[in-house]
């Protein structure tokens, strides 16, 4: 039920992120893909290679894979999994965050007010 919140929320996040960045005219197909990337990496790899790393520790330091079961359940799992959603989160907020800055050149913007011919 978290992943798919998680899921969801960098769906939603990717949308406003594709509108923000073609209002300020920046590639949005390449920030949608990007802020989609990052998203299911911090969600879905991070959390993967956590426990390929708890499990490679596990026999580095000679112990029977037999007991890995058993002891894989003492493991924080819901703590790593909220926290990569966390930052996840985090993650997508800066995509957006930076996307919403307006490029260093500018959009160029009409005057207001009447034009000034003399």
């Amino acid at each position: 039920m978290l992943s798919i919140f998680g899921f969801v929320v960098i769906f939603v996040f990717a949308f406003f992120v594709r509108k923000t960045a073609k209002e300020n005219a920046r590639s949005g197909a390449f920030w949608t893909l990007l802020t989609i990337a990052v998203g299911f990496i911090f969600q879905v790899t991070v959390p993967i290679l956590i426990v390929v790393g708890f499990a490679l520790y596990w026999r580095l330091t000679g112990k029977p894979i037999e007991n890995f079961q058993r002891d894989a359940e003492q493991l924080p799992l819901i703590t790593i999994s909220v926290g990569c959603l966390v930052f996840s989160l985090l993650a997508v907020a800066l995509i957006l965050r930076h996307v919403a800055k307006l490029p260093a050149d500018g959009i160029e913007e009409r005057p207001s007010g009447p034009l000034n011919l003399n």
